[in-house]
């Protein structure tokens, strides 16, 4: 298991109270999701990712708490409406 899924699985159990909120399985009964991450990232995130990586190799992006906050304030409405259209 990962550490960010152990970070995950522990989080689950603090706000979850007695009820067990995290399964803990192998990687094929992870398919269906994997799958439509795969999907995803080939229609929408891979365009953005190979921008934000473009910028930050053309030394644009320092990466400092205000340049992440500036990227986020111009690019996240415009993500979210190529990424998550109305009419869905």
């Amino acid at each position: 298991m990962e550490k960010e899924n152990s970070h995950v699985a522990d989080m689950q159990s603090v706000f979850g109270g007695e009820e067990c909120m995290f399964i803990y399985g192998t990687s094929q009964h992870n398919q269906r999701i994997e799958a439509w991450w795969c999907i995803h990232r080939k229609k929408n995130a891979q365009f953005w990712m190979s921008l934000f990586a473009d910028i930050k190799t053309d030394g644009w992006f320092p990466g400092d708490y205000l340049d992440k906050c500036l990227i986020q304030f111009c690019f996240l409405p415009l993500i979210k409406q190529v990424v998550m259209p109305t009419g869905v």
